[in-house]
């Protein structure tokens, strides 16, 4: 069975319990934060981390006591290093840099534990996200080198998102979270790349 085929379902109960259970209560708020991000696949091993960034605002959705659902809209700079002497049809030299600029859109479920007005919570769901540029640095004869390869790669992913969050009661929060791809980035090749990725984020709630 595809990851697409298990992600849809999961995500259609998302969607399906948050409307069940809503209690009316929301709030909304914006977030951001840095991404560390190295591509996986049966190449990973010539893979190196990348840093970037994310940033975006949320919905948070009561369902129930501690429960919530939390869709987003963001944009994320994500990528890799790589060891390869050809990539995307590009000869190389040495050590190239890809770097995707993604628009994500996560639907998680989150259950936050509140002690004295602070919440420790713990969160996941999918992430479906849509590519809006990529561009790949190369050095070429000795010359450092900029392509624009959104063409040849997937332009759009699905992903897994797993994480833990802070909440404290001026309504600011921090958060930790872990992102896997089940979308291969380059199909018309033999490498098989996929995105990996921990995020650190920094948010704020408006109630």
């Amino acid at each position: 069975m595809s990851c697409k085929k298990i992600l849809l379902p999961f995500l259609f109960l998302i969607v399906l319990s948050a409307v069940s259970f809503a209690n009316g209560g929301s709030s909304k708020g914006f977030r951001g934060g840095l991404l560390f991000s190295k591509y996986g696949g049966d190449d990973d091993n010539k893979a190196q981390s990348f840093v970037g960034f994310h940033v975006g605002g949320f919905f948070d959705l009561s369902m129930s006591k501690g429960w919530y659902f939390e869709p987003g809209i963001g944009i994320a700079l994500k990528g890799s290093k790589l060891e390869y002497t050809k990539f995307f049809d590009i000869p190389t030299n040495g050590t190239l840099t890809n770097r995707s600029l993604y628009l994500d859109i996560p639907l998680l479920l989150r259950y936050d534990y509140y002690m004295k007005l602070r919440g420790l919570g713990i969160f996941a769901g999918p992430q479906f996200s849509l590519l809006l540029s990529n561009k790949t640095k190369f050095i070429l004869n000795g010359e450092n080198q900029t392509d624009n390869t959104f063409e040849k790669i997937s332009k759009s992913d699905i992903s897994l998102i797993a994480g833990l969050s802070f909440r404290f009661k001026n309504d600011l929060f921090i958060r930790a979270s872990y992102e896997m791809g089940f979308i291969n980035l380059d199909p018309d090749s033999n490498h098989d790349l996929y995105n990996r990725s921990f995020r650190f984020t920094v948010g704020y709630n408006i109630q």
